[in-house]
């Protein structure tokens, strides 16, 4: 069995850290250098932008994050039985 692309990869690092992530750190997680980490963060953030999801890539900074689409937060809000103010954040 093959391992997962570094685009994949990448994706489940943003998503499961739940917060900003820097180049460094997707590299040092990803164990790949810098270079390899900023080319498939411009193919995972294209991919994201070019598809219909209620996900996209976030650069803030210089840092990345997995988030919610803007205006989809309202959408959604009063549908979740989640209690918002114990739950941990998936935006920026």
């Amino acid at each position: 069995m093959s391992s997962p692309s570094l685009t994949i990869r990448l994706e489940a690092i943003l998503y499961l850290k739940g917060r900003p992530v820097s180049v460094s750190e997707l590299a040092e997680l990803s164990e790949v250098d810098r270079k390899e980490v900023e080319e498939a963060l411009i193919a995972l953030t294209t991919s994201y932008a070019q598809r219909e999801s209620a996900l996209e890539i976030v650069n803030q900074n210089g840092r990345f994050g997995l988030q919610l689409r803007s205006g989809l937060g309202d959408l959604v809000k009063d549908r979740l039985p989640v209690n918002r103010s114990t739950a941990t954040p998936r935006t920026l």
